[in-house]
């Protein structure tokens, strides 16, 4: 290896060139990319290259090279490479000298032996620059390697760029040990983030690699909690191993509602098991309200989505000032996930008294004990639930023939997904915030956070 490949700084530097030609033209351009500021010595200049160089911030000599004029030249500016890109060889040995003798770089366009830098071959794709050089033997050669090349690397590969060097910091961060972030951006670079890069999905590669992170950051507290479990919290014959709990604890906090499936079908097995699941919840009485109804004809599903997106259109027409905000949020995921299943209550609930004589809502409760189990087991087998309320009740009814007195709760959209959010959806679409749960816990009586029988003191009690 004759040339070291190596990536310089240019910005505001000054560069001389000896020619006015093609090659001199394209020296200019690829410098003045880089931020170079470009002076020409030639009898005769194309006009190309003078709009680059008056652009660039240099000047033009119309006129030979000879050594007072580049004394001349050296007295103002401080060049740090000069290039030579004439026929004429007398011009170039001169050229050559001239920069040795006071230090600098130098480039002659046609003889590889007077060359402290060569010019590569460029493929520029954003921040990620690939250059291909034979040192300087052909040029012809290069230009054949740099269309292959060019076909291979799509050009948002200078968006994977942006996006990773974005997150660069909070990787490091996050994932401290070197091996494994290495692991987890090679990860990034070959994966689901990279292929919305390349669909043109910038916003969903972001969201994807925020949900990668989310996991990965996810499972270091996973850690941190099971080794602080098995210092803090007491054993006792019936708690599970620090393992089982903490994987407890994981699948609740990592559980989301989702809205973007993918068209991979889901195994029977899988689905099956997060129905049993969902008939191993608690309910008032042991009533077991719950029944459920596999969509799994098209037109079915179809007429189920249409019976959406107008409901879907007349809540956003209610929300009035947030309606655009509303309606970014999709309901497509009925019609990409792998099953479609409606969660509903059956007829008769009236019989059932034990425990629903003065809440008769506890029928409502159990079926949505159900539905959780459903989403934990899901999010414990990597499949993704999307719970769908966008309907009105006796549409729904219709379609799937329901029995009057039965009613309709939720549609749940059940199949694999690329990614999970790092954060429920909602939160990051800036619709709303998550409140701590210091909010939500009162003590002895309503509002109270201070544990004072609802009396707070205030200055004006003193």
């Amino acid at each position: 290896m004759n040339f070291f490949p190596l990536f310089h700084q240019l910005n505001n530097k000054y560069c001389l060139i000896v020619g006015g030609g093609q090659v001199a033209l394209r020296r200019a351009q690829a410098l003045y990319a880089a931020g170079v500021c470009i002076d020409v010595i030639s009898p005769v200049v194309g006009e190309q290259l003078v709009d680059v160089v008056k652009e660039s911030g240099g000047n033009i000599d119309i006129s030979y090279f000879d050594e007072a004029l580049f004394n001349k030249k050296i007295q103002d500016k401080n060049y740090f490479m000069v290039m030579a890109a004439t026929d004429d060889k007398a011009v170039n040995v001169t050229v050559y000298r001239c920069a040795k003798s006071n230090n600098m770089l130098v480039n002659i366009a046609s003889d590889q032996s007077l060359c402290d830098v060569v010019f590569p071959a460029i493929i520029d794709r954003g921040p990620t620059t690939i250059a291909i050089s034979n040192n300087g033997l052909s040029p012809v050669l290069t230009r054949v390697l740099k269309e292959k090349v060019e076909h291979v690397i799509p050009d948002n590969y200078g968006a994977l760029a942006d996006l990773m060097g974005k997150y660069r910091e909070t990787i490091k961060d996050r994932i401290p040990n070197t091996k494994k972030r290495v692991a987890f951006l090679e990860r990034i670079a070959k994966g689901s983030v990279a292929e919305a890069i390349f669909l043109g999905k910038p916003d969903r590669a972001e969201k994807i690699l925020q949900a990668k992170l989310s996991q990965q950051t996810s499972e270091s507290m996973e850690k941190e909690w099971a080794a602080q479990s098995s210092i803090d919290q007491p054993a006792t014959d019936f708690s599970y191993t620090t393992q089982e709990k903490s994987a407890i604890y994981k699948v609740m906090a990592e559980r989301r509602d989702m809205r973007h499936f993918n068209s991979q079908p889901l195994d029977e097995k899988i689905f099956k098991h997060i129905l049993s699941a969902a008939h191993m919840a608690p309910s008032v009485g042991l009533m077991q309200p719950w029944r459920f109804i596999r969509i799994t004809q098209q037109k079915i599903r179809e007429d189920i989505f249409g019976i959406v997106n107008e409901e879907r259109k007349l809540t956003a027409d209610a929300l009035d000032t947030r309606k655009g905000e509303f309606l970014k949020l999709k309901v497509e995921g009925i019609l990409q996930c792998g099953e479609l299943v409606i969660a509903a209550l059956p007829e008769g609930r009236e019989q059932h008294i034990f425990g629903r004589r003065t809440l008769p809502e506890m029928d409502l409760a159990s079926l949505s004990c159900a539905i959780q189990n459903m989403w934990l087991a899901a999010r414990a087998e990597g499949i993704g639930m999307g719970w769908v309320s966008l309907f009105d009740p006796k549409k729904l009814m219709q379609i799937l023939n329901m029995p009057e007195g039965s009613w309709p709760i939720a549609i749940l959209c059940i199949g694999h997904v690329d990614e999970f959010y790092e954060k429920p959806m909602l939160v990051l679409e800036n619709w709303t915030t998550e409140q701590p749960l210091e909010d939500m816990l009162f003590e002895n009586t309503w509002n109270d956070t201070k544990g004072q029988g609802g009396k707070e003191q205030s200055d004006n009690d003193t």
